[in-house]
């Protein structure tokens, strides 16, 4: 759907809106904790997305992964323009409504979700505090790195280091689910 968005295609752009806005406006509503300020930020990322969409990489992330760090960009733009801590991912507590209509898209999201959990609890403590971090802390990481007294090149090295293990985890997992 994206490389279809970024020719210009609308029904694309459309069927993309209808599968993940739901899950956007949870996960803006989660780090913003305003309503219609949730809602403006879901649609800025979807004027977003329809701008940049020619530039998504499938070989670099997933297509929900890349719209939602698009999504996390602005969510943490808007909290530091108005100096508002976002919630810890150990913070999201997901329930699941299995009399939704989307109720397979549900299970899946959850199973998305609980295999990140897990994959985020094989981390040690020090790299569950620096993906916190990276992921939704709203400061730099030049701020992060004065913060922890450390240099600068090491907080970005730990970050690096740490979202790599993560992502392969998250794939570790991902193929188990997928061979269940």
């Amino acid at each position: 759907l994206l490389r279809l968005i970024g020719q210009g295609d609308e029904a694309a752009f459309e069927s993309f809106y209808r599968i993940s806005s739901d899950r956007f406006y949870s996960l803006a509503i989660h780090w913003v904790r305003d309503d219609q300020i949730a809602k403006e930020i879901v649609q800025d990322c979807f004027m977003r997305i329809w701008k940049t969409a020619e530039r998504y990489d499938p070989a670099r992330s997933a297509p929900f992964t890349w719209s939602c760090m698009i999504l996390r960009g602005i969510c943490l733009d808007h909290l530091r323009k108005n100096k508002r801590n976002p919630l810890l991912l150990e913070d999201h507590d997901l329930t699941l409504d299995l009399t939704s209509p989307g109720q397979v898209d549900d299970l899946l999201f959850h199973q998305s979700v609980s295999g990140l959990r897990h994959a985020f609890s094989e981390l040690t403590k020090e790299e569950r505090k620096v993906v916190n971090a990276a992921l939704f802390d709203p400061r730099t990481v030049r701020q992060l790195a004065e913060q922890w007294q450390t240099p600068l090149p090491t907080v970005k090295t730990r970050i690096r280091r740490a979202m790599i293990k993560l992502r392969n985890l998250i794939r570790a997992t991902s193929n188990l689910i997928v061979m269940l």
